[in-house]
């Protein structure tokens, strides 16, 4: 969750990095994960963030310039086959296609970048092996060597797709819950079975939501992507306050008030729903007649690159 000490600490980085005595907004945006209108949210303006960071205002005549000799002072927007061509790095490096966390990890570019360019990452990607075939196409790991008991081994890493004889279908048939065995279980017990959802391992999270609370942390973990804000979590009802981008290109916002449930029809207070709370996120949608705005999770996810439950 960002605040306004995480945001002139990262202000402070940039400006390291790039080794300018004034950072640019542009600047900023290139070289950090955190969009510009979180930082001017937290901190007002921009310059009012570069006085809070002590870091120098730019010359609006004469942009700072990095120590790298990319210069960016003529305004000129990214080159996008700079930006293709990064996506193809990383997918050589890695093996494996550039997720939000490889890019922002690995790359030089925050996904963001690739947002106000494309749609999403994975449209980003698809041109990237469009416009580049011979640099993206028949790619495999390079071999490498392994020294069990003195004895070399050559090990070829590649895709499970193209093992010979491999069959995606048949290995996901066979990892099939066949049934659920009987157990004798003893007439009082003290101990409450614990349940999980469904596996899914995504960005640490080893289980799918069984409850509110896991609801909550999934929520928190994919918040900003989905354009929220959080300002405030609380026990009274609604859970929480929050802002919620209702126009990027504009950069528009409006106030919010939310309730968590695993299930939306969960809300205890259904007859203040109306009236004290403006959307219910959950992972499961089961109230057709819900009078108010529902998000359901389990299916927003499906959009992230890389998860699946299994």
């Amino acid at each position: 969750m960002y605040n306004k000490e995480r945001i002139i600490e990262e202000i402070k980085r940039v400006a390291k990095k790039l080794n300018a005595s004034s950072l640019g907004q542009k600047d900023f945006e290139l070289n950090s994960t955190i969009p510009l209108e979180t930082v001017k949210y937290y901190l007002g303006s921009w310059e009012q963030a570069l006085k809070q960071a002590e870091v120098e205002v730019p010359d609006t005549k004469k942009s700072a310039q990095p120590k790298e000799e990319e210069s960016r002072s003529n305004k000129k927007t990214l080159n996008e086959d700079k930006l293709l061509l990064e996506l193809i790095r990383i997918y050589k490096k890695t093996g494996e296609e550039p997720t939000t966390l490889l890019v922002d990890t690995e790359g030089k570019y925050g996904e963001h970048i690739y947002r106000k360019y494309w749609k999403s990452l994975n449209e980003a990607f698809a041109q990237a092996r469009k416009r580049f075939p011979e640099r993206s196409e028949n790619f495999k790991r390079k071999k490498s060597t392994v020294s069990i008991e003195d004895a070399e081994v050559s090990l070829e890493k590649y895709d499970d797709v193209e093992r010979p004889g491999y069959n995606e279908e048949e290995r996901m048939e066979e990892q099939k819950i066949k049934f659920i065995p009987q157990t004798i279980r003893p007439k009082e017990t003290k101990r409450k079975p614990k349940t999980v959802g469904a596996s899914m391992d995504f960005r640490g999270l080893k289980f799918a939501p069984a409850d509110k609370k896991g609801v909550i942390y999934l929520f928190g973990i994919v918040a900003h992507e989905l354009g929220f804000i959080i300002e405030s979590i609380s026990p009274e009802f609604p859970d929480c306050e929050g802002k919620r981008c209702v126009d990027l290109e504009n950069n528009q916002w409006e106030h919010i008030r939310i309730q968590f449930e695993y299930r939306c029809s969960d809300v205890k207070k259904q007859d203040m729903i109306e009236t004290e709370c403006d959307l219910i996120i959950c992972w499961t949608h089961d109230w057709t007649e819900c009078p108010v705005e529902v998000l359901e999770l389990k299916p927003e996810m499906e959009r992230f690159q890389n998860f699946q439950l299994i």
